[in-house]
């Protein structure tokens, strides 16, 4: 059984939040001019772990009051937030692409049917809502509801977290614009959402020799060709007509079928031409609403049966746990400011957090092997988030800071009393008391 104990944290957190590497990085990038008062490697750490505590606000003071605490030193407003520069979102990007490298080592074994897929890849994005003052930087899709947002586009590898792929664009940016195809897809499993569903898209997934799996659009109708399961009894004959004519009179409980889409292709000088393609569509029948569940695939029933297609498309959990965490966790979505190299350098904070805290959890797991289950990841980020802004601890004594858990209250009490808002006039002053 593999140990827990501060030292395993500290090294955790060296690895993944290393200083010297930071300071020296930041000075690459241009985020280290001169050093002044502000520490560069505390202030990445402080975001990083203020931000995934659920006690604390996502707001610049409330980071610079976790800062402040920290170090020991009190920080002119000016002084803590000019640091929010172009050159510091690189550094913050640079860590992020750090973070994820000292995960490399975090992987796990494919199981079961899906073995015999190189990778299984998922892929999703969600969208931030950003201040109205930012439109002009990032239009959101719907103008009433949110003019500015941020869509964060996500590749998950089921193996580990190491080989997350993160892109960032506008709210209004389509998913599908925002995925690539490249031949490093060969043997592997994608998983998509109905937000990238394009028969164009299929069609270079199989010309590159990977796979795919993704739900059908209600409005796809394509047409039948072919079938893979056979039934008892009776059968209507559905072969040669489309699948929405046919589908509310079966009464199966599984749908395995061949199918024929057309579609266009790219266009190419201009010329647009249009293509067809075969793939496999199974569908479940949910005992509770007698509907199916439909995914369209390109996988044969020699590798995977319909029951398995159904269960390996179960693994776009993760994706979802991911955004969950980082959303109701770690609160992803409380970026309060107009300012952009802002939400860039809180964004990445938010994600460092997520990768620190699955480090850590893979740590808990490895110290509790035979209670697995009993550490599921949506608990275990609840309580991560209500500890990790403590773990700025390490941190201060890595870099010689020495300030005592007593000293430290009475700062916050000295720091947080006074109203910053030099014109406001008490209210009970007001009234003459």
């Amino acid at each position: 059984m593999a140990k827990l104990d501060t030292n395993k944290i500290r090294r955790i957190l060296d690895r993944t939040l290393p200083l010297k590497w930071l300071e020296e990085t930041a000075r690459r990038v241009g985020a280290l001019r001169r050093q002044r008062k502000v520490i560069l490697p505390l202030l990445v750490s402080t975001l990083v772990l203020a931000f995934a505590s659920s006690s604390r606000e996502r707001t610049l003071a409330a980071f610079r009051t976790s800062y402040e605490a920290a170090s020991g030193d009190t920080i002119e407003e000016s002084s803590f937030y000019d640091r929010f520069t172009g050159e510091f979102v690189k550094l913050m990007q640079e860590a992020f692409n750090q973070a994820l490298e000292s995960a490399r080592g975090i992987s796990k074994r494919l199981e079961g049917h899906i073995r015999q897929f190189v990778d299984v890849l998922i892929t999703d994005s969600s969208v931030i809502r950003l201040h109205k003052k930012l439109k002009e930087v990032f239009p959101g899709a719907r103008n009433n509801h949110s003019p500015a947002a941020l869509k964060l586009h996500a590749v998950l590898n089921v193996r580990g977290i190491s080989d997350l792929k993160i892109r960032l664009s506008a709210g209004k940016k389509a998913d599908l614009k925002m995925f690539r195809i490249g031949r490093d897809v060969a043997g592997k499993l994608l998983l998509f959402d109905l937000g990238y569903f394009s028969y164009n898209l299929f069609n270079r997934i199989r010309r590159a020799g990977g796979w795919f799996i993704s739900r059908l659009k209600d409005n796809a109708n394509p047409l039948i060709v072919g079938l893979n399961l056979t039934h008892r009894g009776r059968q209507r004959p559905i072969v040669g007509r489309r699948l929405r004519d046919v589908l509310k009179r079966l009464k199966r409980d599984i749908i395995d079928i061949q199918v024929t889409v057309e579609f266009e292709l790219r266009a190419y000088n201009g010329d647009k031409r249009k293509a067809t393609a075969e793939y496999r569509v199974v569908g479940l029948r949910n005992p509770l609403t007698g509907e199916y569940h439909l995914f369209i695939t390109n996988i044969p029933p020699s590798m995977l049966s319909a029951e398995e297609v159904a269960q390996s498309y179960r693994y776009r959990w993760e994706i979802e746990l991911m955004f969950k965490e980082l959303k109701y966790y770690y609160h992803i979505e409380e970026l309060n400011t107009s300012n952009e190299h802002v939400i860039m350098a809180l964004l990445y904070a938010a994600l460092i957090s997520w990768i620190l805290s699955r480090r850590i959890r893979h740590a808990v797991l490895s110290a509790l092997p035979r209670r697995l289950r009993r550490v599921p990841a949506r608990r275990f980020a609840a309580r991560f988030a209500q500890v990790a802004v403590d773990l700025l601890d390490f941190i201060a004594q890595e870099l010689g800071i020495k300030i005592s858990r007593a000293d430290r209250c009475v700062k916050a009490l000295l720091d947080t009393v006074i109203d910053p808002n030099v014109k406001r006039r008490p209210t009970m002053s007001a009234l003459g008391c």
